[in-house]
Protein backbone atom coordinates (compact mmCIF):
# COMPACT_ATOMS: atom_id res chain seq x y z
CA UNK A 1 0.00 0.00 0.00
CA UNK A 2 1.90 2.96 -1.06
CA UNK A 3 1.57 6.14 0.24
CA UNK A 4 0.32 4.13 3.57
CA UNK A 5 -1.59 5.86 6.31
CA UNK A 6 -2.12 3.35 9.02
CA UNK A 7 -4.04 1.12 6.53
CA UNK A 8 -3.92 -2.52 7.14
CA UNK A 9 -3.33 -5.52 4.28
CA UNK A 10 -6.20 -6.80 2.53
CA UNK A 11 -6.51 -9.98 1.93
CA UNK A 12 -8.24 -11.53 -1.80
CA UNK A 13 -9.51 -15.15 -1.02
CA UNK A 14 -8.38 -17.56 -3.36
CA UNK A 15 -12.64 -18.43 -4.00
CA UNK A 16 -12.48 -14.60 -5.13
CA UNK A 17 -9.52 -15.30 -7.61
CA UNK A 18 -11.22 -18.64 -8.82
CA UNK A 19 -15.05 -16.86 -9.36
CA UNK A 20 -13.32 -14.16 -11.18
CA UNK A 21 -16.15 -11.39 -10.55
CA UNK A 22 -15.69 -7.48 -9.95
CA UNK A 23 -15.83 -7.07 -5.88
CA UNK A 24 -14.87 -4.63 -3.97
CA UNK A 25 -12.73 -4.38 -1.08
CA UNK A 26 -12.43 -2.03 2.06
CA UNK A 27 -8.96 -0.62 2.82
CA UNK A 28 -9.32 0.38 6.73
CA UNK A 29 -7.33 1.72 9.27
CA UNK A 30 -7.41 5.44 10.11
CA UNK A 31 -9.74 5.92 7.64
CA UNK A 32 -11.17 3.82 4.88
CA UNK A 33 -10.84 3.35 1.20
CA UNK A 34 -12.86 1.62 -1.36
CA UNK A 35 -10.88 -0.98 -3.74
CA UNK A 36 -12.69 -2.11 -7.09
CA UNK A 37 -11.16 -5.93 -7.96
CA UNK A 38 -12.70 -6.34 -11.47
CA UNK A 39 -12.43 -9.14 -13.38
CA UNK A 40 -9.83 -8.22 -15.27
CA UNK A 41 -7.26 -8.33 -12.20
CA UNK A 42 -9.10 -11.12 -10.95
CA UNK A 43 -7.83 -13.19 -14.25
CA UNK A 44 -4.47 -11.27 -14.13
CA UNK A 45 -3.81 -12.98 -10.21
CA UNK A 46 -5.45 -16.20 -11.18
CA UNK A 47 -2.24 -16.35 -14.37
CA UNK A 48 0.33 -15.40 -11.50
CA UNK A 49 0.70 -11.58 -12.27
CA UNK A 50 0.50 -8.73 -9.73
CA UNK A 51 -2.00 -6.05 -9.77
CA UNK A 52 -1.60 -2.51 -8.61
CA UNK A 53 -5.01 -0.67 -8.65
CA UNK A 54 -5.10 2.73 -7.91
CA UNK A 55 -7.21 4.40 -5.63
CA UNK A 56 -8.36 8.42 -5.08
CA UNK A 57 -11.52 8.39 -2.59
CA UNK A 58 -11.17 10.23 0.56
CA UNK A 59 -9.42 13.21 -0.99
CA UNK A 60 -6.02 11.33 -1.65
CA UNK A 61 -4.74 8.59 -3.91
CA UNK A 62 -3.35 4.78 -2.63
CA UNK A 63 -1.64 2.41 -4.87
CA UNK A 64 -2.55 -0.68 -3.83
CA UNK A 65 -0.51 -4.38 -5.23
CA UNK A 66 -2.51 -7.70 -5.17
CA UNK A 67 -0.20 -10.54 -5.32
CA UNK A 68 -1.12 -14.25 -4.96
CA UNK A 69 1.35 -15.25 -1.81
Amino acid sequence: ISNNQGHTFMAVSSQDIADGTHKQYHLVGTHMHDIDVTADHFAMLAAGMSVMIENSDAGHKHSVTLLCA
